[in-house]
């Protein structure tokens, strides 16, 4: 394996947990709301809901890139077009979607 090839291996592994980091940190704001232990709990652990459908996305795209790479990309799409707001408040969702799943498709590719 190269060393392009072990790069392109692992940048989008690397970036799928970095996107998951980002991503869970939008959970973190429901401490400031006064709800008592029990009900803070389970909004954090509802509000980690998209945490865990990056985590099975990521899983997916660790085992079989092209399917992976398709589903960041449907992800990203979908985001766009369902979310009601200017596309320039998308793009932090939207765009290191598009990235991950477009090294997914290029890794798969590259090895053929």
């Amino acid at each position: 394996m190269t060393n392009l090839n072990k790069k392109l291996y692992w940048a989008p592994r690397i970036l799928g947990v970095v996107f998951i980091l980002f991503i869970s940190l939008f959970a973190f704001d429901v401490f400031g709301n006064n709800y008592g232990f029990w009900k803070t709990t389970a909004a954090f652990l509802i509000h980690l809901a998209p945490v865990y459908v990056m985590f099975v996305v990521l899983y997916i795209a660790w085992r079989w890139e092209l399917i992976g790479g398709f589903i960041y990309l449907f992800l990203a799409f979908y985001y766009i077009f369902t979310v009601n707001s200017s596309f320039l408040f998308k793009l932090p969702i939207a765009a290191p979607l598009i990235l991950i799943g477009g090294l997914f498709i290029w890794d798969k590719y590259s090895k053929e």
